[in-house]
């Protein structure tokens, strides 16, 4: 479960699966009553009260919700805390970087063992250019959503 205590969880309609198995303590609900059970199951398992505030949502607003942000979100109807989701974008980004960090490093001692100065000079500047994307990527300006934040990525640096 995310940090935030927010968390979403799809519950496929079973109507012809686990529903109509007599074995299952599922067996005979209705949709209504399938969805508490599954509700109860999940907050059980998470050991999470079952008095706990919830809404139960249909499957079109999660698909709107700005799941890459999911651990930002502050309420059950997907808000996305900005400054949360700032320190999440900029650890992805900061993930990616480190491994285009390491994949310089192989090059930077290839250079190295083939006396070419150039490219180690070039790859030099391409690692410090790396290394001074947290302080110099400004992830503020002009991003106010979440799809805002999301598209902000830094020029040269590969998205996953």
């Amino acid at each position: 479960m995310p940090s935030t205590g927010i968390t979403a969880i799809s519950v496929v309609n079973l109507a012809d699966g686990i529903r109509n198995e007599p074995d299952n303590p599922a067996y005979g609900l209705n949709d209504q009553q399938f969805v508490a059970f599954c509700r109860d199951r999940i907050f059980e398992s998470f050991g999470v009260p079952l008095n706990t505030p919830h809404r139960i949502v249909e499957q079109s607003e999660t698909d709107a919700a700005n799941w890459a942000f999911r651990s930002a979100w502050v309420d059950i109807n997907f808000t996305v805390d900005m400054n949360k989701a700032r320190t999440i974008h900029m650890n992805n980004i900061r993930t990616i970087r480190d491994r285009e960090l390491t994949a310089k490093d192989i090059t930077f001692m290839r250079a190295v063992e083939d006396g070419d100065a150039d490219a180690q000079a070039t790859i030099k500047n391409e690692k410090q250019n790396l290394r001074d994307i947290p302080q110099t990527f400004d992830i503020i300006t002009g991003v106010d959503t979440p799809e805002q934040l999301e598209a902000k990525w830094p020029d040269g640096l590969p998205k996953e």
